[in-house]
């Protein structure tokens, strides 16, 4: 990481002397023959004149391919972005049974986040699809079961309605609350108080 930080760095002084380069350059280069003679560089100005052409030239072009680089860079994270939402949507579409029961812990817990083990498949879909996201920046992956913190992602509680994810609309009944217990995956049952009835 150090390692990443001082070529960052370097990078930004290397592009910040070049700027500096080239606009000495370019002022020298393109002066006018009556402001050169003013400040003494007529001289320089005709004797430098095919080095100073060469730098600017070749920090320009530096730049220019600065500005493709970033220019490409944008585009291929908006491309990225776009088909990992896709897939999101694709996902949601298409949730089987234990998908839907784990998502439905964060209505039943009324959580924002889970304690969920990564080894069991529907949380792992769930994570890869992008629907569930590190709760934390920063967390330790614990236990054989690889627990770890997890919430839904912005961009997917939209998409989860009360009805995709098979829970009443209005008030539960009693058939509507023993349903959803006998649904309720095991591993996301920890530390929570419990269903009415």
């Amino acid at each position: 990481m150090k390692q990443f930080l001082s070529q960052l760095s370097f990078g930004a002084q290397f592009t910040l002397v070049l700027a500096w380069v080239f606009v000495a350059s370019s002022t020298v280069l393109f002066l006018p023959d009556g402001l050169a003679q003013m400040f003494s560089l007529g001289g320089i100005q005709q004797t430098s004149r095919p080095v100073l052409s060469l730098v600017v030239i070749i920090s320009s072009s530096y730049f220019l391919a600065k500005l493709l680089m970033l220019g490409h860079h944008a585009l291929t994270y908006k491309s990225a972005q776009e088909q990992e939402r896709g897939r999101m949507v694709e996902m949601v579409k298409r949730l089987d049974f234990e998908e839907k029961a784990v998502l439905r812990e964060y209505i039943i817990q009324r959580k924002n986040m889970l304690t969920l083990p990564l080894n069991e498949p529907a949380v792992n879909n769930l994570l890869e699809a992008g629907v569930l996201v590190p709760a934390m920046s920063t967390q330790e992956i614990s236990g054989e079961k690889r627990l770890v913190k997890l919430a839904i992602s912005l961009e997917a509680r939209p998409l989860l309605t009360h009805k995709l994810l098979g829970l009443p609309v209005g008030k539960m009944t009693e058939e509507d609350v023993e349903r959803l217990k006998s649904a309720r995956p095991d591993y996301a049952r920890q530390n929570f108080i419990g269903l009415r009835g």
